[in-house]
């Protein structure tokens, strides 16, 4: 079940897409995490803590990222962009995030 306060702002149509998203990527979530799990385990890292970068830049543990993998959607391009500004040290920066398929400013 997917409760989308605990996922979404305010605004009927932000919670309710960003539950139903949330709702269709749970399975394969949990067969990621798992999966992570296994191939650390294999290289005998089983005690290693296993995070996942979400949206907004932060960090959350596996379990949450199976719970509530919509935060995880679009984490590369957003961590680009706050590395980039921290290792520039600037406060004021354009960043170019140039990827495979798209390009994020």
């Amino acid at each position: 079940v997917t409760k989308s306060s605990d996922i979404a702002g305010l605004g009927i149509l932000t919670r309710e897409n960003a539950a139903v998203l949330n709702a269709a990527l749970r399975n394969l979530a949990r067969h990621v995490v798992a999966g992570i799990r296994r191939g650390i385990a294999r290289c005998g890292c089983d005690r290693a803590k296993v995070c996942f970068t979400q949206n907004d830049g932060t960090v959350i543990q596996a379990e949450e990222a199976s719970r509530y993998p919509i935060r995880c959607v679009q984490c590369g391009p957003v961590n680009s962009l706050r590395g980039a500004a921290l290792l520039a040290k600037a406060s004021d920066a354009i960043v170019v995030d140039v990827g495979g398929t798209t390009t994020d400013v």
